[in-house]
């Protein structure tokens, strides 16, 4: 029987893969850095003394301590909210993202700068069964360039199945009890 995150994740990549679809490979590492930014700065602020106003000090203004992806990481790590494993991964994550956001012409996933990066990237046990949603969920639909999108052995197929897990352990790590995480092991993400 699935448990119910397991089906909360079934949910949200056939909710997802329909979007990324439409998208180029620009397009998807934006988005899904952009995502994995908000999630971190949400678990930051959760963590925080609520202020009044509208206008976040450590976030929002320029020169702010936590207005990059780095700082967010980093700080995160440095509170236990994240393991070191998805530490580095998110790092690697922004690397990715930058190559795609200040590189104009030929950043694809076949790019080598790219394809580097993502080979450093680990793979935890739920990527296949990830892959296998991606995988289901293309051949429901009847749109072969969404199929061919996510032909699962390309690069970035691959990418996007490892950001819906990394997305949910950021998100798992958002609603955890607030207790130090140690060791990675202490993850949904990177259990072995």
């Amino acid at each position: 029987m699935k448990s119910r995150r397991e089906i909360d994740l079934e949910r949200f990549v056939a909710d997802l893969l329909p979007e990324f679809a439409k998208e180029t490979d620009r397009g998807c590492v934006l988005i899904v850095a952009a995502m994995a930014e908000m999630q971190l700065q949400n678990m930051l602020i959760a963590k925080l003394v609520k202020i009044s106003g509208n206008q976040d000090e450590l976030f929002d203004v320029p020169y702010a301590p936590l207005r990059d992806f780095h700082s967010k990481i980093d700080f995160a790590y440095r509170l236990g909210l994240i393991s070191e494993k998805l530490c580095r991964d998110l790092h690697i994550l922004r690397k990715i993202r930058n190559v795609f956001a200040h590189h104009i012409f030929d950043c694809n996933f076949e790019n080598e700068a790219v394809k580097n990066q993502l080979s450093e990237l680990k793979k935890p046990k739920q990527f296949i069964w990830i892959r296998d949603i991606f995988t289901k969920v293309a051949k429901e639909r009847d749109d072969n360039e969404f199929t061919l999108a996510f032909d699962t052995n390309n690069e970035r197929a691959g990418f996007l199945v490892w950001s819906m897990l990394m997305y949910v352990e950021l998100d798992s790590s958002e609603r955890s009890t607030g207790q130090r995480i140690e060791a990675a092991e202490d993850t949904f993400f990177y259990e072995i």
